[in-house]
This record gives structure tokens, C-alpha cells and sequence, in this order.
């Protein structure tokens, strides 16, 4: 969800960028969108490390670009692993209740 978000987000300053500066200034000038993805850079480093985390892996493996496509693919552990317990196996269920209305 949060590369949706961030792809739309992105996009979406790029258009405002092209408006501001002007579409055939775009390829050179991209304040806003540069900006964005600055500000995100953290975040979306820390989210790619919690996924190789979530595979077994040391976040390290981000550095390795074929690994983070590879890698991308494979489920979680089933159990947990030195980094913590699986995030699926958090989610609650409601077997057994009263669908919600």
C-alpha cells in the first residue's frame, strides 16, 4: 500500500510540477516531486528493510537490487524469526462471531 500511495502521490506532483514550471521544464526542474521523494526516502529504506526481515533476511540484502525483485516474490516466514514473529499471523480473526453490520 504504501508504494501505491507513493507512486500516486508522486505522479501527482510531477503534474504540479508541470503546471508550475511548465511541461517542457519538467525533464530538468522537478522541485516538487524531488522534494516528496526525499522526504520518503527513510521510510521507504526502513520498509524494504521490515520486508527482508520479514523473508529471514538481513536488511542488508537491499543493497543487492536483484535481490529486493527476487525477494519481492517469496512469502514471509511462517514462524517467527530472529527479527520477531510473522506479521500475517498478527492479523485477528473472527471465526466463531457475528459478522459486523
Amino acid at each position: 500500500m504504501f508504494t501505491l500511495f507513493y507512486d500516486l502521490f508522486y505522479v501527482g506532483f510531477l503534474m504540479l510540477d508541470a503546471l508550475l514550471f511548465g511541461a517542457d521544464q519538467v525533464a530538468n526542474f522537478q522541485p516538487l516531486s524531488s522534494v516528496f521523494s526525499l522526504i520518503l526516502l527513510a521510510p521507504s529504506l526502513a520498509l524494504s528493510i521490515r520486508r527482508m526481515h520479514d523473508t529471514g533476511r538481513s536488511g542488508w540484502w537491499i543493497l543487492v537490487p536483484i535481490m529486493n525483485l527476487i525477494y519481492l516474490f517469496i512469502d514471509s516466514d511462517v514462524n517467527t524469526n530472529k527479527w520477531g514473529p510473522n506479521p500475517k499471523a498478527l492479523i485477528p480473526t473472527f471465526s466463531g462471531h457475528q459478522p459486523l453490520h
